[in-house]
């Protein structure tokens, strides 16, 4: 029987914090290239950026483990549409500059939606109701509402990826099957999910 996907959503902040690691517009070249330089670091890095774009690096093999269980990476309308705002009202890149209307949407479009392109991930569209809230807040809840709706295996492994520690902190008392981590949790499972498994030694024969 195969192993049922792990569906994976990044909250809004992780998307803005790649933003302020990059110049725009958004490139795969120097995304890759960053990637490439903090992929030693230790987990979680000096600079707790490193690990938003580590997060998403990693899950661009469409793969939670070495090959046999499915990774998708999905979103909603109400996550591209934060980005966007988000990005034009308070996030800098790393030049300083803020992000234009036509960069801002290219985050979405030649970033997000490429990760989603390379996982076999998608969108949920519009949320109406939000869940979880409360506790969580309205913008949380609908990102969980993101979470629960995606994919289309009611069996999968939900997955959010978050710096809210309220969020994560909250998520728990709704009592699904929604497991909401940090970018360094996130970051450690793929890398122990990945580690090639150690041959056990051959047993011993007994002793008469």
């Amino acid at each position: 029987m195969p192993i049922p996907e792990c569906i994976v959503v990044f909250d809004v902040n992780v998307w803005l914090d790649v933003a302020t690691l990059i110049t725009q517009p958004f490139s795969w070249d120097e995304f890759d290239a960053i990637a490439g330089s903090v992929n030693s670091l230790p987990v979680p890095p000096p600079d707790v950026r490193y690990d938003c774009l580590r997060a998403i690096a990693m899950s661009r093999t469409g793969f939670y483990d070495s090959g046999s269980q499915r990774l998708e990476v999905w979103t909603s309308a109400h996550i591209d549409r934060l980005v966007i705002s988000k990005a034009i009202e308070v996030v800098r890149d790393k030049t300083g500059r803020r992000w234009t209307q036509a960069t801002a949407e290219g985050l979405v479009e030649d970033f997000l939606y490429e990760v989603l392109e390379d996982t076999g991930g998608g969108t949920v569209g519009d949320i109406t109701i939000p869940m979880g809230n409360p506790p969580l807040d309205h913008e949380d809840g609908c990102v969980y509402r993101t979470a629960v709706d995606a994919g289309d295996d009611h069996m999968s492994r939900k997955v959010i990826v978050t710096k809210d520690g309220p969020f994560r902190q909250n998520a728990p008392s709704i009592g699904t099957y929604v497991d909401v981590v940090s970018p360094a949790q996130y970051v450690s499972k793929l890398r122990k999910a990945r580690r090639p498994s150690l041959p056990r030694p051959p047993s011993r024969p007994s002793k008469p």
